[in-house]
């Protein structure tokens, strides 16, 4: 529930609510008995009919508003479904609240009753929603009995259902329950500035209240302590009423409060720094920090031991930022250098919080050695964006995570991943601050049987001394090196939980000792009533727990089978005690609510910690009501199962960022602050054992993943925070961690990544990239006859080159020319690392090939022998291609004749091989860092004659899919931009081509290129039309990008082919042969600058190959440079298309969004239909305006009009208006014309923020062109050279609905100097006049006769001083 300040739409609510709420008392108004008290709660109930046995109407008071298990469910004959509940005795109903389930009734009469025959209507519902309704009465009703009777159920379902019906009301000797008094409460007052303690809402006696939850604990306390914030910090707040009487508990409703900042604001001041995550607090001021060559970092030397190790992790970091590697020393810094201490005071920064100061020095302050690593990843990524990678704007930062746990696990257990890899994935999450690794280190094959299980995939990746047979053959980890990544961890912050699954997902158990398999659940399930299945796993926690040198170990416990309840929990309870029992924390898999047995064996639950993963397994708030503590790894959202056909390839992480954070299950919220909620977790389970996935693809679900989870899991949902579209160009930016690089990028000064032309004899091995990556050539490999001039020649397997680069990441093409020798070994290597080897020869085919971890690929072709071919290789991640002498030979990708995944980094180490090299010459050796174009690789294989022509731009971009074959273009050009005869430029495929272009000397008109070869009788002319257009369709040019969450983007047609069919007003469906059908959550990017464009403009809806029954729901959003122009609000199949204009003169980028509205993307197929962008010659931008006087004196009020211009068919309008406070008193704000148009004010003084909601009297009133608004009055409270008045935000809405932003505008206020001498109003200035300001000296606006006093503050600093009787004094003596 929100404070009385939060939403000013409320205002509206309250209105309409006022009649009916003045009946209802709160508890701090009188004593307890008049507490609306829910009168229902457990007494006898009775229905119509129950659709089962096990959904009785008892159950719908007894308390339980949420669990599956505790409802009503109805029969399913429609009218005529009731329940209704006995009270007891009469009694008076104020109010009644319904928690329906998902079947829920559209219609429905609250009934009462004295005598259960005669009903009496009290409420009718003929437009029900379902969820949680409140039904507040226009008077209070005496009654017995209270009935909810059933007219029409939602369409899904037969029958409706209620978790609980409660009856709020009052009667003689009623004891209000703690619900009732908890319930009572609504408001809590904000605290001043200064106080240390919240004021606890005020309870009747016998009743107790405390904090149960704070969702910046940071700023306020469980024990209500406040912890002063920088800057103004909203803070959630959820109470715990306990009545004495019986010790039971409820909790209030949660508020929303914010707690004044220490510190003033300077507009003019440095902004907040744009990081991952985003910093909670902070304070800017003028001026940047800059580090040089000389700059230090400086530990505290009273805490030197603790903060070596990251002031040494900092300036590796920071030399592979900007080269700079600073000396870790102990003495006093300087300007330039940074400071790292543990010396501060704040508490409320908890464990990982810190202090991030940057002035002369930059200094890094925080209670514990986390929170100053921390702040060293927020100095670092700072600097990366900065073009000389040595600034930060001075400023000061109060940073600290709103979850303590925000981890990642990863399935090693069905695909091995190197322990490089693992230690990339430390560096990425610290350096997004994530905080948990959780290694799953063993599993296996889903699909088991009794005829395969046996040879099916299983892994368990540990060394083990007392079972070697257990460890996996292909890839396991050492006890050292896994030792190791624990010792690594602790530097960067990050916890490993090494986690063992069992009893279930224990087929690499049971492969190694068969006879503890289950024969009744599955081999892969531990057969619980055998003692040999004990002994093996206490073996492996016992060698093992030694080496898990963190504070968490998981012990799995998922997935068994349900038969065997008993025995799982009192398996679940024999590791937890050994894992308590070793001194640390144990963690497992939420199973418990499917895993119960009669009686029920109690788990132990204290210091536990349980991923809650799948409501059926472990449902949220029975898992919490046994004690146990909650990470939120719901499968439904953070699954990730690569390229598996279920669950998600990738996180929906537009969705996540917009709204997720860890108290939303998906199936379940919980309060903000709730303490046995630890935070999230997402995972990539491996399931897809053969389908070719790599480390590589692996780390691109993960890097995006731990990006925006990193930010949510720190920062939470936040109202300040930047627009996805800006999230993303941020996180392209700070991408992987520093000194890390798992997507194996080359720095390159061109396209151009190697060059090895091997015509050097005596450097054969140069490179002509200009980027010195110079291979060591063999003695004795050079030859100085290759296809052109030197190459070098492979005569054994033995026979290598080695190069400085490892491998070259996406995308990747690389041409060679290749003469294999008659006779080689079956098996021939081109080029190999330990990322992948690349074959000219694979073993058992002998075709061109490739290998990578574990997986071989054979393109379709063999490479003859004894004469020279040409060969180019292309890699993008998921797929390779292949071409030979010019042509395209094949691509391997999961469409293809493999079927797997054809990602494979290129291998660049070793050209040839150390052990089993091809043999033969190689020349003319090319890696690019791009895919090649088809006629760029038919030039290099030298068949491409009478290509003359590389590329073709106009303007400075390159014609959309030139082909140098293809001799004729058409060229769209803007009206707006037809006096511009556009630059066309000309690339030839080599200097011996001349090339002439001839310009047209108007448009429309034609360029016409003339091409030819100097030596040769090869010509080529193109002819580039440009046709002027006012108009030009989205369809038919190309985007930068598109991507959606399900389909692929099409243009002119529906997600799934189909015409493009919107819905209309009337409910008849419109068809338009152009647009773009797309489908949630989607991305659409177009480049918009230089164009001419003016206008975009398009009609959007929810494809009506949807039915009307479908769930299809979504909202449409247009951004351009990181600026949202328009948002549809929700929109479904029944919901009319809308029309989108929106002025876009002047932009470089626009993007189109279409998002699935919170709920999931099945069935929301949307459409941009007749998508177009039209001249910017008619787009005028509508704007706000702001008019008033230029200049104002001390105590002079005045008057600001607020306008809009250019505006169209406007109905309402949210705007955001800031000034100085301290300076400037805000008045009053009245509509400018009150007979048209109606102002509701929010406003926050000690902030200087105003808030407008206006609204037009019907719509005869819509406001177009130029129009003023509302009259603002304002007064100077203090002197000041100028301050401005300025709209920071303008929201407009037609009478439709659609949203777009105006522009914002100010006005500058310069202060006039305006004494008045006369003060006792005599006519003249005299020793009179005197006397007044000695009379007032000593007071000043803190003084309760300040009104009076301040006409004696001649200087206006708001008090009278010695100065004030001076300036009256030479007054005095300048008239005499």
């Amino acid at each position: 529930m929100k404070l009385r300040f939060s939403v000013i739409m409320i205002l509206i609510l309250s209105l309409i609510l006022m009649p009916f709420q003045q009946n209802i008392v709160f508890a701090e108004d009188i004593s307890g008995q008049y507490i609306l008290t829910n009168l229902a709660l457990n007494k006898n109930a009775y229905s119509s009919a129950n659709e089962t046995a096990s959904f009785t109407p008892d159950l719908a008071v007894d308390g339980d508003t949420s669990s599956k298990s505790s409802r009503w469910s109805s029969g399913s004959s429609f009218p005529g479904q009731w329940i209704y509940i006995d009270l007891g005795g009469k009694a008076t109903v104020e109010k009644i609240k319904l928690y329906w389930e998902a079947a829920y009734a559209t219609r429905y009469i609250i009934q009462v009753s004295d005598d259960t025959q005669s009903w009496n209507d009290i409420y009718t519902q003929n437009n029900g929603t379902g969820g949680v309704e409140e039904i507040v009465l226009s008077a209070s009703v005496d009654a017995r009995y209270v009935r909810v009777y059933m007219v029409e159920r939602s369409n899904v379902w037969t029958s409706v259902s209620l978790y609980e019906v409660e009856i709020y009301g009052y009667g003689d000797n009623i004891e209000p329950t703690a619900k009732d008094v908890a319930s009572s409460i609504t408001s809590i007052d904000a605290p001043e500035k200064g106080e240390w303690k919240l004021t606890l809402p005020e309870i009747p006696e016998g009743y107790s209240i405390s904090i149960k939850g704070s969702d910046r604990e940071a700023v306020i306390g469980l024990d209500g302590r406040i912890y002063p914030p920088l800057v103004d910090a909203v803070v959630n707040l959820t109470f715990e009423v306990v009545r004495l009487s019986d010790n039971t508990t409820a909790l209030t409703d949660t508020f929303e409060i914010t707690v004044p900042g220490t510190e003033d604001i300077d507009p003019s001041a440095n902004e907040v720094p744009k990081v991952i995550p985003s910093l909670r607090e902070w304070v800017g001021r003028k001026g940047s920090f800059t580090m040089g060559h000389d700059s230090k970092i400086y530990v505290d030397p009273n805490y030197y031991d603790e903060l070596k190790d990251i002031a040494e992790v900092f300036a590796e970091d920071m030399r592979d930022i900007n080269g700079y590697l600073p000396e870790v020393a102990t003495s006093r810094p300087d300007t330039g250098d940074f400071y790292l201490t543990l010396n501060c005071s704040d508490e409320g920064l908890g464990e990982e919080g810190y202090y991030f100061d940057v002035d002369d020095v930059v200094t890094i302050s925080a209670n514990t050695p986390k929170g100053v690593f921390y702040g060293t990843r927020t100095a670092l990524q700072v600097l990366v964006q900065d073009s000389g990678k040595d600034n930060i704007p001075k400023g000061i930062a109060r940073d600290y995570p709103k979850y303590k746990s925000r981890g990642f696990m990863l399935d090693v257990g069905r695909k091995y991943f190197p322990m490089s890899f693992l230690q990339d994935c430390v560096k990425l999450m610290s350096w997004y601050k994530m905080n948990e690794f959780q290694v799953h280190l063993n599993d296996n094959y889903i699909w088991i049987n009794e005829n395969n299980w046996q040879t099916a995939y299983a892994a368990f990746r540990l060394e083990s001394e007392k079972h070697p047979g257990l460890t996996a053959k292909d890839g396991s980890y050492s006890k050292a090196e896994f030792a190791a990544l624990f010792d690594m961890a602790e530097k960067y912050a990050i916890n490993i939980i090494p986690e063992i699954d069992t009893p279930a997902h224990s087929l690499a158990l049971t492969q190694y000792m068969p006879e503890i398999s289950s024969s009744l659940y599955g081999r892969d399930h531990l057969d619980l009533n055998n003692s040999q299945t004990y002994e093996l796993v206490d073996d492996i926690f016992e060698e093992y727990l030694p080496i898990f040198k963190g504070q968490n170990v998981h012990i799995g416990t998922d997935e068994y089978n349900q038969a065997e309840s008993k025995k799982f929990r009192e398996y679940t309870n024999r590791y937890i005690s050994m894992i308590k029992n070793s001194g640390k924390t144990p963690r497992l898999w939420g199973s418990l609510t499917r895993m119960k047995d009669d009686p029920q064996t109690t788990v132990i639950s204290d210091n536990v910690v349980m991923n809650l993963w799948n409501d059926s397994w472990g449902e949220v708030n029975e898992m919490f009501s046994l004690g146990f503590k909650g990470i939120n790894t719901a499968d439904s959202l953070l699954y990730i199962v690569p390229a598996a056909g279920y669950y998600r390839d990738y996180l929906d992480c537009r969705s996540l960022y917009n709204s997720w954070e860890p108290t939303d299950f998906g199936y379940t919220i919980v309060y903000p602050g709730h303490q046995q909620l630890l935070g999230g977790m997402f995972c990539i389970w491996n399931d897809g054992i053969g389908n070719g996935i790599t480390t590589f693809d692996v780390y691109d679900r993960a890097l995006p993943a731990v990006q925006t989870l990193g930010e949510k899991m720190w920062s939470g949902n936040r109202n300040d925070r930047i627009s996805y579209y800006e999230f993303q160009q941020l996180a392209k930016t700070l991408g992987s961690a520093p000194n890390s690089n798992p997507e194996r990028n080359v720095g390159s000064v061109s396209d151009v990544v190697l060059d090895y032309s091997f015509d050097d004899e005596n450097n054969p091995g140069r490179d002509g990239s200009g980027n010195s990556y110079d291979a060591q050539v063999g003695e004795g490999m050079w030859i100085s006859e290759g296809k052109v001039g030197g190459a070098v020649e492979f005569k054994q397997s033995t026979d290598h080159i080695s190069t400085p680069v490892m491998s070259k990441g996406f995308p990747w093409s690389v041409s060679m020319w290749v003469k294999p020798a008659a006779n080689g070994a079956d098996e021939q290597i081109l080029m190999e690392s330990p990322d992948g080897v690349l074959k000219l020869r694979q073993k058992n085919t002998g075709k061109v090939g490739f290998s990578r971890e574990g997986y071989d690929y054979s393109f379709n072709y063999t490479v003859p022998t004894g004469e020279w071919t040409h060969l180019v290789f292309t890699g993008e991640l998921t797929r390779t291609s292949l071409y030979v002498n010019g042509e395209f030979v094949e691509t391997i990708d999961s469409t293809g004749s493999v079927s797997n995944t054809g990602t494979f980094v290129l291998p660049l180490e070793t050209i040839g091989s150390k052990s089993s090299s091809f043999t033969g010459i190689l020349d003319e050796l090319k890696v690019y860092d791009r895919k090649l174009e088809d006629y760029e690789i038919k030039i290099l294989a030298g068949i491409a004659d009478n290509i003359l022509v590389s590329s073709i731009t106009v303007d400075g971009k390159k014609i959309d899919s030139f082909d140098p074959e293809v001799y004729s273009y058409r060229y769209k050009v803007m009206r707006s931009l037809s006096n511009m005869i556009p630059k066309v430029e000309v690339t030839p495929v080599s200097d011996d081509i001349s090339i002439e272009i001839i310009n047209p000397q108007s448009l429309p008109g034609e360029t016409i290129i003339n091409a030819s070869s100097k030596d040769g009788p090869v010509t080529a002319t193109y002819k580039i039309t440009f046709d002027v257009v006012d108009e030009i369709y989205l369809s038919d040019i190309e985007w930068v990008s598109a991507d959606a969450g399900w389909g692929t983007i099409r243009k002119d047609m529906s997600i799934d082919g189909n015409s493009i069919r919107l819905r209309s007003e009337s409910g008849t469906t419109v068809t338009y042969q152009k647009g773009i059908g797309t489908h949630a959550n989607s991305e659409i990017i177009y480049d918009i600058s230089g164009k001419g464009y003016g206008i975009f403009e398009a009609y959007i809806g929810v494809d009506q190959e949807m039915g009307p029954a479908t769930a299809a729901s979504i909202t449409f959003e247009v951004w351009m440079d990181g600026r949202k122009l328009y948002d549809s609000g929700l929109m479904t199949s029944t919901t009319p298309q809308k029309f989108v204009s929106l002025d876009i003169t002047g932009g470089k980028q626009l993007t189109l969004i279409v998002t699935d509205a919170g709920n999931g993307i099945g069935s929301d197929h949307g459409d941009w239909a007749d998508t177009k962008f039209r001249t910017a010659e008619i787009a005028a931008e509508t704007g706000t305006a702001l008019l008033g006087p230029d200049h104002a004196g001390l105590n002079e009020e005045f008057e600001i009009i607020l306008g809009l211009t250019n505006a169209k068919d406007v109905m309402a309008q949210d705007i955001s208006i800031a000034y100085n406070p301290h300076n400037i008193e805000f008045l009053d704000a009245v509509s400018y014309d009150s007979q048209k148009i109606s102002v509701l004010q929010y406003h926050q003084p000690e902030t200087g923020t105003l808030r407008l909601i206006v609204a037009s009297n019907g719509s005869g009133n819509s406001i177009n062109n130029d129009a003023s608004v509302a009259k603002l009055k304002f007064r100077v409270k203090k002197s000041f050279e100028k301050e401005t008045i300025k709209v920071t935000e303008a929201v407009l809405s037609d009478g439709y609905g659609n949203l777009t932003f105006a522009a914002v505008s100010g006005i500058d206020i310069y202060f006039r100097q305006t004494y008045s001498f006369d003060l006792n109003g005599d006519g003249r200035i005299s020793i009179g006049d005197l006397g007044i300001v000695a009379f007032y000296y000593g007071t000043d606006e803190a003084s309760v006769n300040w009104d009076i006093a301040k006409r004696a503050d001649l200087d206006g600093d708001n008090r009278v001083s010695l100065t004030d009787l001076v300036i009256m004094a030479k007054k005095i003596f300048a008239v005499e």
